[in-house]
């Protein structure tokens, strides 16, 4: 039995340790039912068996027993040929949609994040990385958000109150039940628009989309509407909607008018 039991562990341990290059699936079952039926037989081989006294036995039982094992090797052999093949297309399948997945998250035009419910980095994509200056070769897999706020600092140069701000700003996104946006401005004068949407089963889906050029183009948009062009003051649209706004009953309101002498020149000449 020790025999066997050494035949057996030898040979899965030679089929764990082969060479990508030698590891075929005919190398692999080769050795696999070499393991099996060396370990088995072996085994029987130390086995002593006594006849049944009155019993003759059946015309060529010895070539019957060698036919049935050799198809019983044959099977296991074909079996666990089988086997590696489908386990192998499995594998090459998953490595597949994986890299597939990542194509799709790496060409994204925003960050993603993915936390599990226990707030721990499942997925994320290289934006992400780009938005925050992180280097690509730092894997965010399994870090925590107050890691994760510990890195940024770092690369950013926050002081403990910063990360302090942070953090309990993340604290805010915990209590959130439903998908939520927010503006998020940045030290750099960027603006993100962060998108948080709890799973069902636990855990946050957390989106980082660089607006600033929309934000901007929609604060001059603003200006252009109520402001005048030249003085930068509020224009007469900014004041009915100011009036709209906060004129209300009983509400006392206070309007200044300033009245500039020879104005319209100015203004017919500079616009």
């Amino acid at each position: 039995n020790v025999l066997a039991a050494g035949i057996g562990a030898c040979s899965l341990a030679l089929v764990c340790g082969l060479p990508r290059r030698l590891a075929t699936p005919w190398v692999v079952c080769a050795l696999f039912t070499l393991a099996v039926t060396g370990t088995h037989f072996v085994a029987i081989a130390g086995t002593t068996l006594v006849p049944i006294q009155g019993y003759r036995g059946l015309p060529n039982e010895n070539i019957v027993l060698s036919i049935l094992t050799t198809g019983g090797a044959a099977v296991l052999f074909l079996g666990a040929f089988l086997t590696i093949l489908a386990a192998r297309r499995f594998d090459a399948q998953e490595r597949a949609h994986s890299s597939i997945l990542r194509t799709a998250l790496d060409n994204m035009s925003n960050g993603l994040l993915y936390l599990d419910p226990a707030e721990r980095v499942r997925l994320y994509n290289r934006r992400y990385l780009e938005i925050y200056h992180i280097p690509v070769d730092v894997d965010l897999t399994g870090m925590t958000i107050d890691q994760i706020i510990d890195l940024v600092g770092y690369r950013h140069g926050w002081t403990a109150e910063r990360r302090e701000a942070a953090r309990r700003r993340v604290d805010d996104w915990r209590s959130v039940k439903n998908s939520k946006q927010i503006d998020y401005p940045l030290e750099d004068g960027r603006v993100l628009q962060v998108e948080i949407r709890p799973i069902e089963d636990g855990g946050n889906v957390v989106t980082f989309d660089d607006v600033t050029k929309e934000r901007e183009a929609q604060r001059r948009i603003a200006e252009l509407a109520f402001c005048d062009p030249l003085t930068k003051l509020a224009n007469r649209r900014a004041l009915s909607a100011r009036l709209e706004h906060d004129f209300a009953p009983k509400r006392v309101v206070k309007l200044l008018l300033i009245d500039l002498d020879r104005f319209k020149q100015v203004n017919d000449t500079y616009g």
